[in-house]
């Protein structure tokens, strides 16, 4: 099981929502898309038998408004000046009211009842307070009741001589996740995730994994609508990280965001120390086939072709346990059989069409034009590997017959398994091809992946890691 797959198994899990998921560009309440995330939270509280802790910004943007209009209100029908602009402490408190009234109300539908608690840097500044404070909140969740974190922008300010314990919700989250115990912290934000660069900027990328060591990124401007950014919550996701809660920093504007990461779904970033957990990411995989390139594109084509009649010869020897695996396939899809099912002659079939491609001329290093420029200097026009090839299929017979010709051709293959309905003939197959190339081939030139990459982040890899897709039946 990988990390995403584990995230169903969290007892505790803690949600925060960041401004710009719950206000709109006006600073007013985004009914519908709170509305979305309660109903969500709701189904795993009643449903999944979660305990779940919500941490929520958003006081602030909307009580400004409010007090904004409360003062446009006083200039134009009392004609004072009474009511100066709002202070950020004034507008959280306004703000906040209304919040909890939101809430309050969203959660009865699911009969549900919301508990609220506000945070300063005083509440988290000994063992005494943490432990009266994680008290609270264990009650609180064995009631069913919903707890509702904030930061008390009203009253909070730094203590001398005391450590500032967080700066902005997303490091409130943090801290607050590893003392209370939580399994799973979702932080989710405005954006996919935790892109190389600012999206939409060329040559960036959203990460699957973040990792501090690998990774570089450029952050963008922070919203007017939130103090933390991007880069605040890659501090605080590293720091609940390093403390055993698993993150994800995802998008709250994607339908469904909650439940189809508790399905396992590659959605958002992921932060996590269980690295031996980890798949690799789309652009891993990439690169991993990238650096097979130069290796193939000097192999000479007499050693292709001989893997190519070595694995010709295999799949008729491993023909009763790759027909094993196909069996097993139909019996999970029978609905399936006419696609999936394949006998003892489709085998040879491929085996010899592999063959046959053995035999073939070599199709790199062939001349297509010969020009002479000078006395003693020709120019060659050459065929030349194309280099990392992403192949998408679903039918049982294309990934061994995908192998084939990026192997007689010198290209590297990612093969993507569409439907998953093929993958234990598939991996039957690459298991034969392996025994044949192993040690004589690199081994990353050929790479079987399904539905537990995303396909999306895939394809996008081939503004520099790809360099051509194919799509067969």
């Amino acid at each position: 099981m990988n990390v995403r797959g584990s995230f169903k198994d969290a007892r505790r899990i803690m949600i925060k929502v960041g401004s710009n998921v719950l206000t709109n560009e006006q600073g007013r309440l985004s009914i519908g898309r709170i509305g979305h995330i309660v109903e969500q939270i709701a189904k795993l509280v009643l449903q999944d038998g979660k305990e779940v802790i919500l941490v929520s910004s958003g006081a602030v943007a909307v009580g400004r408004r409010r007090l904004e209009f409360q003062r446009r209100l006083s200039r134009s029908i009392l004609h004072t000046d009474k009511v100066t602009v709002p202070t950020n402490r004034a507008a959280a408190s306004a703000g906040q009211a209304a919040f909890m009234a939101l809430y309050e109300q969203m959660f009865a539908q699911f009969d549900l009842m919301v508990g609220n608690v506000l945070l300063t840097h005083s509440d988290l500044s000994s063992p005494q307070h943490i432990s009266t404070f994680a008290n609270t909140i264990d009650e609180l969740l064995k009631c069913s009741i919903i707890p509702v974190l904030n930061e008390n922008d009203v009253t909070n300010q730094l203590i001398a001589n005391a450590p500032a314990w967080f700066a902005d919700n997303d490091s409130l989250s943090a801290k607050l996740a590893t003392d209370l115990d939580a399994q799973l912290l979702l932080l989710l934000t405005d954006i996919d995730g935790v892109y190389t660069k600012p999206p939409g900027e060329k040559g960036g990328y959203l990460l699957d994994y973040y990792s501090p060591a690998i990774d570089t990124i450029k952050f963008g401007e922070v919203s007017s609508r939130g103090r933390g950014g991007m880069e605040s919550k890659i501090r605080a996701a590293t720091l609940a990280s390093q403390r055993g809660v698993d993150v994800v920093v995802a998008s709250g504007y994607e339908r469904n965001v909650i439940d189809r990461l508790f399905a396992g779904e590659v959605m958002g970033t992921v932060f996590t120390e269980k690295w031996e957990m980890q798949a690799l990411t789309p652009r891993q995989t990439c690169a991993k086939a990238n650096q097979c390139k130069s290796e193939l594109h000097t192999m000479s084509g007499s050693t292709r072709s001989d893997l190519l009649r070595g694995i010709s010869e295999a799949m008729i020897r491993d023909a009763p346990a790759i027909l094993e695996a196909n069996n097993a396939d139909i019996s999970a899809a029978p609905e399936m059989r006419s696609k999936l099912e394949l006998d003892l002659d489709a085998i040879k079939a491929i085996a010899k069409s592999t063959s046959m491609l053995a035999n073939s001329p070599d199709p790199v290093g062939a001349i297509l034009e010969q020009r002479e420029l000078t006395d003693g200097l020709t120019l060659n026009r050459t065929t030349s590997p194309l280099g990392v090839v992403l192949a998408l299929g679903d039918a049982p017979e294309v990934f061994p017959q995908a192998v084939s010709l990026a192997m007689r051709t010198g290209n590297a293959l990612i093969f993507y398994d569409v439907s998953g309905h093929a993958r234990n003939t598939y991996e039957a197959f690459c298991t034969t091809i392996r025994t044949v190339t192993h040690g004589r081939y690199p081994a990353d030139a050929i790479q079987l992946l399904g539905r537990e990459v995303d396909l999306t982040r895939l394809v996008t890899q081939k503004e520099d890691l790809i360099d051509v897709i194919l799509i067969r039946g």
